[in-house]
């Protein structure tokens, strides 16, 4: 899986640019400055220095995930969060708003060393998000952080799987073996 990187400076702009620049054929006006976006397996990592203007919604994460993309980290602003939900786009950011970022930012990188969320992030790093945060390792420690990863899950399951049992609940990933089986 690969990380696609941006750096996103809060630059305004006059609405003459913005409209020329965002109404001109091509990708999405943002994007445009940005480089291409969306590719197989590719999560998207941007540091937006926690805009309070929507830089993803539910048009260009919904593009991105056609041709490929698996999820998105923003430590900025998603707008249009719960049609992001119901077309079951991961998106995990710092701030959810109705408000537009058109007009008001310009993307200066693509693909390179950022910080987001006060965390350094290169291009090839492991991002791993869920309801409960981000996490963010470094490529060359990624095959060992899984193995432990694994490691931990593998005692742990067993004793929740009992206690799912115990309680009558019925099995869900978090309890099933790496196959999706319930021993």
């Amino acid at each position: 899986m690969e990380c696609d990187l941006f750096d996103v400076p809060l630059e305004a702009m006059p609405y003459e640019t913005f409209d020329a620049r965002q109404y001109k054929p091509g990708p999405e006006g943002l994007w445009r400055e940005a480089g291409p976006y969306g590719a197989a397996d590719e999560v998207l990592v941007i540091d937006a220095k926690r805009t309070p203007y929507g830089i993803l919604g539910s048009a260009n994460t919904l593009t991105a995930r056609v041709k490929g993309t698996v999820g998105f980290i923003i430590d900025g602003t998603c707008r249009d969060s719960y049609e992001c939900i119901l077309q079951q786009t991961p998106v995990f950011c710092a701030v959810r708003s109705p408000q537009h970022p058109m007009g008001r930012l310009i993307a200066v990188s693509d693909n390179g060393r950022i910080v987001c969320g006060g965390v350094v992030v290169n291009p090839g790093d492991v991002v791993i998000a869920d309801d409960d945060g981000v996490v963010v390792v470094p490529q060359g420690f990624a095959a060992e952080v899984a193995q432990r990863a694994q490691w931990i899950q593998d005692k742990d399951r067993p004793g929740r799987r009992a206690d799912y049992e115990r309680l009558g609940l019925p099995a869900d990933d978090t309890v099933k073996d790496p196959e999706g089986n319930t021993p």
